[in-house]
């Protein structure tokens, strides 16, 4: 899982002198909620700017896999990863601005889906679409089409399928804003 942010109060410093410039007091506690014993935080400095710098943190947790692929169902872990939700959704009020990355979005879509229904006994992602609206890549010399940081204005698309008989279709930005589609429960259906 990867997201970029830009720290409250540091974007000029952070531009002028990198990472150097944030106090790791400061950055230890806005991401002191996203630690834990399971995973390891790497912090990198990475450049947005197209013609000036524009300097942001690309944070990487390591040891998270990722959260639900395509076809497969999850019944346990849940909670867990509502939970990292809950706590990505408390990390962008901190920030200035962030992107995240697919994994950290369809965290902030099971924290949704938790919320609004309890009692989960099973849970599907029937589908995950990128739509790609912009990307960097050939402004900076070496840095990949495919790669996180090359991603300036996406959409992610979602299809859960919850409890054999909900569908919940989310579209979310990368700057962590999401929206539910639709919801159809298909409960009561003969």
């Amino acid at each position: 899982m990867q997201l970029s942010f830009i720290p409250k109060r540091y974007s000029e410093q952070l531009t002028r002198d990198g990472l150097d410039a944030v106090p790791k007091d400061y950055l230890q506690n806005i991401l002191s909620e996203l630690q834990t014993d399971e995973q390891k935080l790497i912090f990198k400095e990475v450049n947005y700017g197209t013609g000036s710098d524009w300097i942001w943190i690309l944070l990487i947790f390591q040891g998270i896999g990722s959260i639900i692929v395509l076809g497969n169902k999850i019944d346990k872990g849940l909670q867990g990863w509502s939970n990292i939700g809950k706590k990505i959704k408390r990390f962008i009020k901190k920030v200035d601005r962030v992107r995240l990355d697919g994994d950290a979005l369809k965290a902030l879509c099971l924290y949704e889906i938790i919320k609004k229904n309890r009692n989960i006994s099973s849970l599907e992602l029937l589908s995950e679409t990128e739509v790609e609206v912009s990307n960097n890549s050939s402004m900076f010399p070496g840095r990949k089409f495919s790669e996180f940081v090359s991603k300036d204005k996406n959409y992610h698309v979602f299809i859960f399928k919850v409890n054999e008989s909900i569908i919940y279709v989310f579209i979310c930005s990368i700057e962590g804003k999401v929206e539910l589609l639709k919801y159809v429960d298909f409960t009561d259906e003969p």
